[in-house]
């Protein structure tokens, strides 16, 4: 996306915000599912490459 100035940033945050308000309950629901169990996920993958790069010098 490159470079963005201050303003450009404020009207995106805006416009992402405003679009979240503007979700059906059920809709809006299920977006927080998807990004709770993607930030899950990339949790879990990141831990796991954590004990995976602890583990490889000392388990060779």
């Amino acid at each position: 996306m490159g470079e963005m100035n201050w303003v450009s940033r404020k009207i995106h945050l805006y416009n992402v915000t405003m679009g979240l308000y503007m979700l059906d309950c059920d809709v809006f629901e299920r977006f927080t599912v998807i990004v709770k169990s993607m930030s899950t996920w990339f949790d879990n993958a990141i831990q796991g490459t954590k004990e995976w790069s602890s583990c490889s010098a000392s388990c060779v």
